[in-house]
């Protein structure tokens, strides 16, 4: 399995798992996955724009203005960034 197989793959998990924590109403737990799945995600465009879309439905579903406002501006340089390898290492956007 190449490594951007595996790398996806725990990407899809984090989003699954951010997703049951949202149905359980348990949002800091999904916040913590979906800054995690950001994290492995950032070499990945693809699945990098994904998290941030989840991250954004989240910020909306919570109500909270200054996550909305922060993904939106992300959505714009998440799939660029990734695509030319200019992201901050470990940063959970």
């Amino acid at each position: 399995m190449p490594a951007t197989s595996a790398l996806s793959q725990h990407v899809d998990v984090r989003l699954l798992d951010a997703r049951a924590a949202c149905r359980a109403n348990n949002f800091a737990l999904a916040w913590q996955l979906l800054e995690d799945a950001d994290v492995l995600s950032q070499p990945l465009a693809f699945a990098h724009v994904r998290v941030h879309m989840a991250m954004l439905r989240l910020g909306v579903r919570t109500r909270d203005g200054r996550k909305v406002l922060g993904q939106l501006v992300r959505l714009i340089v998440a799939a660029p960034g990734s695509w030319s390898r200019k992201y901050p290492i470990g940063n959970a956007g």
